[in-house]
């Protein structure tokens, strides 16, 4: 018996990304999501009427957000490994951000 050939995976990005939850709601109002929320042409943000986005990502340079999200904070964290000590220091900012947003 011969094994059968390896199948090529021809999944596209968007084809992953829509059998994965982009977002969860943690509660009324306030959702976390990953990479896959801002793809589609931020079609899951715009599902939810989400406004305001707080990002924590490896990458310097925020990312442009549409322009129904009002507010937006941008959290870059470098070492995974003292991330949480990063994080730390954008809680204020982060937290004011979604207070802001939650008296909207």
């Amino acid at each position: 018996a011969t094994a059968p050939p390896a199948r090529r995976h021809s999944r596209t990005r968007a084809a992953v990304s829509a059998r994965v939850a982009p977002m969860s709601e943690v509660i009324p109002g306030l959702w976390v999501g990953g990479l896959a929320a801002l793809l589609d042409d931020f079609r899951p943000l715009r599902a939810a009427k989400v406004t305001h986005v707080v990002s924590v990502v490896s990458n310097p340079e925020p990312r442009r957000m549409p322009v129904f999200i009002k507010g937006h904070y941008h959290a870059c964290v470098h070492d995974l490994e003292a991330s949480g000590e990063e994080l730390l220091g954008h809680l204020e900012g982060a937290t004011a951000l979604v207070g802001q947003a939650r008296r909207e």
